[in-house]
């Protein structure tokens, strides 16, 4: 258990037989997440995923929860609220599609307060995991699913 996120890729970006693609839906337009229609190849799913990342588990989410606040207070809201998530969270959350590029200015201030002799290793990987999902988030033209 722990925190994962997905950016989905575009309909248009969904490469299946025209059969198949036919039946895929949008179950979400903030996030841009696709699924099949009930009774399709649910096998296929990952077809519909341009990135995913596994954040971290319980213990790695509290560690940056702790960690994200001594350096930055409050300053992170999507950072610290939708992909940090609360203590006791383990409910999805979202990055909308027109929240992408607050996230990523979120993710340069974070690493900005980072740098130095005192980096945080476990901080530094989740900047990169970030700067990977808001750059395919960007390219599919969706947000990000954090499960």
């Amino acid at each position: 258990m722990g925190r994962d996120a997905l950016v989905f890729r575009s309909v248009a970006g969904v490469e299946l037989p025209e059969t198949l693609k036919a039946h895929v839906v949008v179950v979400d337009a903030c996030t841009g997440e696709l699924d099949f229609e009930d009774g399709w190849e649910s096998e296929k799913y990952e077809e519909l995923i341009a990135a995913e990342e596994h954040l971290g588990n319980m213990s790695t989410m509290g560690y940056l929860r702790n960690a994200v606040s001594d350096m930055c207070g409050a300053s992170l809201p999507l950072i610290q609220g939708n992909v940090l998530g609360g203590e006791c969270d383990s409910a999805e959350s979202q990055v909308p599609r027109d929240k992408v590029d607050v996230l990523a200015k979120e993710v340069t201030d974070l690493k900005h307060a980072n740098e130095g002799s005192m980096q945080d290793e476990v901080v530094a990987e989740l900047i990169g995991k970030l700067e990977h999902l808001t750059s395919v988030a960007r390219e599919e033209g969706n947000g990000i699913l954090l499960l």
